[in-house]
C-alpha cells in the first residue's frame, strides 16, 4: 500500500468516526492555542518591553532614588526574595515611591558636569485631572525642566515650551492627544485649563509621539518642576538624561553616580544605562518564556495523552478490520502508517483550530486592551510543528500495537 492509498485509508476511517476525531483533537486544538498565544504574546510583550526603552532617549541613562544593585552582568546580581525585603526594609520610607531625596534643581549642577552633548532632565510622575470647558481626562503628568522635548527627542507642533524664565508661573505643555481630546480644533496655546482645580496657561503642544504597550505617549501633560510633581515641588523621582554615543552614555552613568553620591549619599541611588535596561527586560522574558514553555509542556502533554488514549480505544475497536486487512495482504507497516498518519491528521486539523482561535483570541486582547499582538510566520510555524509532533509522537504506541497484531488472533476477536 502506498502513501496515498494508506492516506485515504485514513481519511475515510476518521470521517466514519468524527465524534471520536473531535474528542481526539480537542486536547491538541487546546494545546496548540497555548503554543500560540504563548509565544505571540511573549513576542508582542518582548518587542513592546525593547520599544518603551528605546524609546526613553538616545543612549539613555536613568536615575532613580533607591539603591537596587543593577550590573551588565546580571548572573553578578545576587539578591535573593529574603534579602530583597530586608533591602527594602533598610530603606524605610526612603523608597522612591515615597520619598526621595533627589531634587529637581540638582538636573543643572548634574548637566554642568556630564560628557559634552548630554543632557539631564528631572523626572516626577502623577496622574492628574485636566478639564477645559465640559471637556475633562485624567492624564499622566511629567514635571520636568526645558531639557525634556531634546531629552526624549520631541519637537513642538505649536506654541513653545517652558524655560527658566517661566518659572513661578503656572504654564504647561500639552500631548497631541491630550490637545485633540480637550481641545479638539480649538488652538490651545494661550487658553487656560485646569490641573486638578488649578489654574494653567499652555504654552505649546507636542509633535505625536505615538503609543508603547498600554500607553499612549500623546495622551500627556508636561508641568515644569517648579508647581510640583506628586512629590511636591522639592522633590522629585529621578532623573532622565540623554547622551550622543553608547560611550558617553557610560561615562554618564559613572558622573551621575559620582556626583550623586556626593550630594545624596553614597549608594542611595540607583544609575541604570539602556543597555543594562534592555539586559533585565531580556532576563525577565526569559523567565517568562520558561514559565510559558512548561505550561505550553503540560497542555501538550494532556493533548497528546488524550489522543494516545482514544487511538488505543480505536486500534481494540478496530481489531477485526486489522485482522481481515492482514489475511488480504496488508503488511504492518501498511497498518503502522495508516495508525500513523490518522494521528498525524488529527494532529494537523487540530493545529489548525488551535491557530484560528489563537488568533481569534489575540484579535479581542488587541481590541479590548490595546496591546498589540504578533501574530508572524514563526508562531504559526511553531504552533503547527508542536500540533503534528504531539500528533505523530503519541500515535507512534498505538499505531505500533495495532500492526503488531497477529491476524489469526484479530480475526477471531469478539466486540
Amino acid at each position: 500500500m502506498n502513501l496515498f492509498e494508506s492516506l485515504r485509508a485514513s481519511l475515510t476511517s476518521l470521517r466514519a468516526n468524527k465524534l471520536r476525531a473531535v474528542l481526539t483533537m480537542s486536547g491538541i486544538v487546546m494545546g496548540t492555542f497555548l503554543v500560540f498565544v504563548m509565544y505571540s504574546v511573549g513576542s508582542s510583550a518582548t518587542g513592546e518591553a525593547k520599544k518603551v526603552i528605546t524609546d526613553l532617549a538616545p543612549n539613555a541613562v536613568g536615575v532613580v532614588y533607591g539603591y537596587f544593585p543593577v550590573d551588565m552582568e546580571l548572573s553578578e546580581v545576587t539578591f535573593s526574595p529574603s534579602e530583597m525585603l530586608q533591602h527594602m526594609e533598610d530603606l524605610g520610607t526612603n523608597l522612591p515611591l515615597i520619598s526621595s531625596k533627589l531634587k529637581p534643581e540638582m538636573a543643572y549642577p548634574l548637566q554642568r558636569e556630564l560628557p559634552e552633548g548630554c543632557l539631564a532632565t528631572p523626572l516626577s510622575i502623577d496622574m492628574k485631572r485636566v478639564e477645559f470647558g465640559s471637556r475633562s481626562r485624567n492624564v499622566f503628568a511629567y514635571a520636568t525642566n526645558e531639557n525634556y522635548p531634546a531629552v526624549r527627542g520631541q519637537s513642538l507642533m505649536r506654541g513653545r515650551y517652558f524655560t527658566a524664565r517661566d518659572e513661578g508661573r503656572r504654564v504647561c505643555v500639552l500631548g497631541s492627544g491630550l490637545n485633540q481630546r480637550i481641545f479638539g480644533d480649538i488652538d490651545p496655546v494661550g487658553r487656560e485649563i485646569r490641573v486638578n482645580g488649578r489654574r494653567f496657561r499652555v504654552l505649546g503642544v507636542l509633535e505625536p509621539k505615538g503609543k508603547t504597550m498600554f500607553m499612549d505617549n500623546d495622551d500627556m501633560l508636561l508641568l515644569p518642576y517648579w508647581v510640583g510633581g506628586h512629590l511636591g515641588p522639592d522633590m522629585t523621582d529621578g532623573f532622565l538624561i540623554s547622551a550622543p554615543t553608547p560611550e558617553d552614555m557610560r561615562d554618564a552613568k559613572a558622573v551621575c553616580t559620582d556626583v550623586l553620591e556626593r550630594q545624596v549619599g553614597e549608594k542611595t541611588c540607583t544609575v541604570i544605562t539602556q543597555e543594562e535596561m534592555l539586559a533585565l527586560a531580556a532576563d525577565a522574558t526569559r523567565i517568562v518564556n520558561l514559565m510559558s514553555g512548561i505550561v505550553t509542556f503540560v497542555g501538550l502533554l494532556v493533548g497528546g495523552i488524550g489522543i494516545m488514549n482514544i487511538m488505543l480505544v480505536a486500534v481494540s475497536e478496530r481489531i477485526r478490520e486489522i485482522g481481515i486487512r492482514k489475511a488480504m495482504g496488508a503488511k504492518a507497516t501498511d497498518i503502522l502508517k495508516q495508525f500513523l498518519l490518522e494521528s498525524l491528521l488529527l494532529g494537523i486539523a487540530g493545529g489548525i483550530i488551535g491557530i484560528l482561535m489563537g488568533v481569534a483570541f489575540l484579535k479581542a486582547i488587541e481590541a479590548i486592551f490595546n496591546f498589540p499582538a504578533y501574530i508572524g510566520f514563526v508562531s504559526i510555524l511553531l504552533a503547527l510543528l508542536f500540533s503534528m509532533g504531539v500528533g505523530i509522537i503519541f500515535g507512534v504506541w498505538p499505531a505500533m500495537k495495532a500492526a503488531a497484531l497477529d491476524p489469526v488472533e484479530a480475526l477471531g476477536h469478539e466486540l
